[in-house]
């Protein structure tokens, strides 16, 4: 066990080199962590963060007229207001570092960093995947069961019948909610099958094929005879974590304590594509957008399998100068990019700006269109190496093993001022 004196410098070895610099660590996917701002402070002892939202206008307007004809003032109206409660949530993660790496880094900085390295950087990847679906897809599950004449047929060699194989206890997951940049390096991670509120099987996914969506795991034994459509969660999540951006821009129903039901101005923009994802689709699905209050450009988040249906062929571009021009090049210098390839696609509507970007985060049969500027993250602190009540103690040696531990800890939530600006694609085929 590594003695309190080398956990003493350890532990500043860490504040140094690495408690500071979390955010400069995450993975180029994390769109979410990257881009919209935390409101720190925002939640204090489990407390909820209370949210006035504005849904609807005032209309105490009178017309005088063009010679003072009209000169009773018509009397002021109320707007339709609410209070949204936003509670964040509290995630920890640890990682093992045994006490011969430990022994090894207590030189120096440099031998510190030299041990370290690898297991700090997985660890602050790790955690960031994790918080990064989590505000994708709280409540939701991250995918389902395969089903209908999909869930029986042969992919990659594995014979599944109704979205099984028993004998090599492998699961597939559905075309429309395979998300492959979920499942990479997903080896030893627990999971839970869910059939609505009901837990049908809790296993350990022992390896993993993401271009195919097969998940192989330690036992299938419970699963039951037809699990076709079952959610599967990280185990220990379901009916804990807060809503993530699915179920947020699918929601019909209440939401942070309002009811879009009657206050429709509270629920995101709903389509279904009923096939491809087209820019007419798209187009379309950003119009009707428009007509209930985007306000500002939009970034269209889409599978990079659907996102490549998306990107038109250059020589054909730079042939014709028709297929595509009027629709998504704006100058010359767009094209030479494209001529490169395409990470990201900007077309306009009505005078919009939307632009698709590809992120392998999105479950293949959506598109999550997101307004600017409305999203935040809130809660008492982002992704952190400082443990409440145990700051700048990073190693903890564990007992009975010969190792310590790191933890990284987060409480926060995604949540939206505005929902009437959003858009969310469903029904996507490639």
């Amino acid at each position: 066990m590594a003695t309190t004196e080398n956990l003493a410098t350890l532990n500043a070895l860490f504040k140094d080199q690495y408690a500071a610099k979390v955010t400069d660590a995450l993975p180029r996917y994390s769109y979410i962590l990257s881009e919209v701002p935390f409101v720190g402070g925002a939640e204090k002892s489990g407390r909820e963060l209370k949210q006035p939202v504005i849904l609807s206008r005032v209309h105490g307007h009178t017309a005088l007229g063009t010679d003072d004809g009209q000169l009773d003032l018509r009397e002021p109206t109320t707007a339709v207001n609410d209070v949204a409660s936003v509670k964040s949530c509290a995630y920890v993660s640890r990682q093992f570092i045994s006490n011969t790496v430990l022994a090894r880094a207590t030189g120096s900085a440099q031998s510190f960093v030299e041990a370290t390295a690898y297991v700090v950087q997985n660890l602050q990847e790790s955690a960031a995947h994790m918080l990064e679906v989590a505000h994708l897809y709280g409540q939701a599950g991250l995918a389902t069961i395969s089903s209908g004449t999909y869930a029986d047929s042969t992919v990659d060699g594995v014979v599944f019948t109704d979205g099984v194989n028993v004998a090599s206890k492998a699961l597939l997951i559905s075309k429309e909610t395979l998300a492959e940049g979920v499942w990479v390096g997903a080896e030893n991670m627990p999971i839970e099958i869910y059939t609505g509120s009901t837990l049908s099987q809790a296993c350990v996914i022992t390896a993993v094929d993401p271009v195919n969506g097969i998940l192989y795991v330690d036992s299938v034994a419970a699963l039951a005879a037809d699990p076709q459509g079952f959610k599967i969660f990280r185990a220990g999540f379901k009916d804990v974590e807060v809503p993530g951006l699915e179920t947020m821009l699918s929601n019909t129903g209440t939401l942070f304590g309002i009811n879009s039901a009657t206050k429709r101005l509270w629920r995101a923009n709903q389509a279904d594509a009923a096939g491809a994802l087209t820019f007419n689709v798209v187009q379309a699905a950003v119009s009707r957008s428009i007509g209930r209050g985007l306000a500002d450009r939009m970034d269209l988040h889409v599978n990079p399998r659907v996102f490549s249906t998306l990107v038109p062929d250059f020589n054909t571009v730079k042939d014709t100068g028709t297929a595509f021009k009027s629709r998504v090049f704006i100058s010359q210098e767009d094209v030479k990019d494209l001529a490169h390839g395409a990470e990201k696609i900007r077309f306009f509507v009505a005078g919009h700006e939307t632009t698709l970007v590809s992120n392998p985060m999105v479950k293949a049969g959506l598109a999550m269109g997101l307004e600017d500027g409305v999203l935040v993250r809130v809660g008492s602190t982002k992704l952190t190496f400082d443990i409440p009540g145990s700051e700048q103690v990073y190693f903890r040696p564990l007992e009975g093993k010969a190792a310590s531990e790191l933890r990284m800890f987060a409480d926060e939530s995604i949540f939206s001022r505005k929902m009437n600006g959003h858009l969310i694609i469903s029904g996507i085929t490639y």
